[in-house]
């Protein structure tokens, strides 16, 4: 995420050696290809750029300036898949090699998808980072012939005094002050064929981009850590933030800050592997809806099923239904 924001500031006259000083960097770390820097220094050289360009819609427009090759070998990975929902699939797996943190969420109902940031400012993030996380992701999709439909999207920061570029840049009138961010499209264009699959190379590049992200992964993952531990406790355990950090052997506040330091917030993690599990155990016919709930920590089949709408969209009932 940080070559398009260096090759945008340095091409407008902004001095490298200033944004390395004010993320607490060197001018090597930021020039070094193989360095991969945590999710504070990334948020701290969006910040510093959108200060030095004083401009308020930064990542839109680096967003703008995009292109399929800019992101070296998630580039090649994505430029063999055969489908969107392939691309998505693949940044999941190794988003790692262009961000410290988890960036994106696919949310499906019957006719739509749509692809919502998992960065914004909530979550300790600058407001152009998350703002260029969004515009990112359209500006790769739109540069296939058979690109999909822009249906709306939206932000959760307050509206620019310039609108124009915005909707512009995706073709409908965008949404600002929302909970979250994101677009969305027509879920038809998930699985389109993009014409340029190549499933040989496609694993040989997963290879390489496995051996990528284990060579760079961080020495220790709180939230896997953190995340083994929730999964024992979910049926009936203690879900709260003392009992995980007694677990892990931290106080609730050095919990707290590794997890903002991954990206992420406590609630966020239980969130996630709550709602990873309920995608399998609604898709399990042989299971009640109300062993699910249980299963997953809920105090009732209610809050299960606004939860799980929450995520997906769909009642727990109708997403079991659709899978018929």
């Amino acid at each position: 995420m940080l070559r398009p924001l260096l090759q945008h500031a340095h091409a407008r006259g902004v001095d490298t050696a200033e944004l390395a000083a004010a993320a607490g960097l060197s001018v090597a770390q930021l020039e070094d290809s193989e360095q991969r820097l945590n999710h504070q220094h990334t948020v701290r050289l969006w910040e510093a750029a959108a200060t030095a360009l004083q401009d308020p819609s930064l990542g839109l427009h680096v967003a703008a300036e995009v292109n399929k090759d800019s992101f070296d070998l998630f580039s090649q990975v994505a430029a063999v898949s055969g489908s969107y929902r392939e691309v998505i699939g693949r940044l999941e797996r190794f988003g790692r090699l262009v961000s410290p943190v988890p960036l994106y969420e696919l949310r499906e109902t019957e006719d739509t998808a749509a692809l919502v940031s998992r960065a914004f400012p909530g979550r300790g993030c600058a407001r152009s980072l998350c703002e260029f996380v969004v515009c990112v992701a359209w500006a790769y999709a739109r540069q296939w012939s058979e690109g999909p439909r822009m249906r709306r999207a939206w932000f959760d920061h307050a509206a620019p005094d310039d609108l124009g570029c915005y909707e512009a840049f995706f073709g409908v009138p965008v949404e600002f002050g929302q909970r979250d961010a994101g677009f969305e499209f027509d879920r038809r264009k998930l699985d389109v064929s993009l014409g340029q699959a190549d499933p040989g190379l496609g694993q040989m590049l997963e290879r390489y981009a496995d051996a990528e992200v284990q060579q760079h992964a961080p020495p220790e993952d709180l939230q896997g850590r953190l995340r083994a531990h929730l999964q024992g406790q979910l049926a009936g355990g203690d879900l709260g933030l003392s009992a995980a950090a007694r677990a892990l052997a931290m106080s609730e506040r050095s919990l707290q800050r590794g997890l903002v330091e991954e990206g992420v917030r406590f609630q966020e993690v239980l969130d996630a592997q709550r709602r990873e599990l309920a995608l399998g155990y609604v898709a399990d016919q042989g299971l009640a809806l109300d062993e699910v709930a249980f299963r997953l920590g809920f105090s009732s089949a209610t809050a299960f099923g606004r939860a799980f709408k929450r995520w997906t969209g769909r009642s727990p009932s109708a997403y079991r239904e659709g899978l018929d």
